[in-house]
């Protein structure tokens, strides 16, 4: 008996999940659809309000590491901030295309500087 429950919760959860997730894909289909890896640059022209559409349909999808808001410290408290659009597209870009990554480039640069 607490099997077929177990079974029937993990069905409605399931079924909640999927449902979520397809209200998440309408409304990015309104701007031009989802972001792939072949369409990366489509970031840079959505709004606010359609770059966070993305990124929760991105999260519940595929991209479960894309973080919205960073701890920071403040006036020696810590408080949860915002991340700016520009680093959300930013993140995004570099969960699709590595060579999207600053770092990275920061770093093999420094390395070319100093092997030079």
């Amino acid at each position: 008996m607490s099997k077929r429950l177990t079974l029937i919760k993990k069905e409605e959860l399931k079924k909640k999940k999927s449902i979520r997730t397809m209200k998440l894909l309408d409304l990015c289909e309104k701007h031009q659809g989802t972001v792939t890896a072949d369409s990366v640059n489509l970031l840079e022209n959505l709004t606010e309000k359609e770059l966070l559409n993305e990124i929760c349909y991105l999260r519940a999808t595929v991209a479960h590491d894309i973080r919205q808001m960073c701890r920071e410290k403040v006036d020696g408290k810590f408080k949860m901030m915002r991340v700016t659009s520009n680093e959300l597209k930013q993140s995004t870009k570099c969960r699709y295309k590595p060579e999207f990554n600053l770092t990275n480039d920061i770093d093999s640069l420094l390395i070319a500087i100093i092997y030079a």
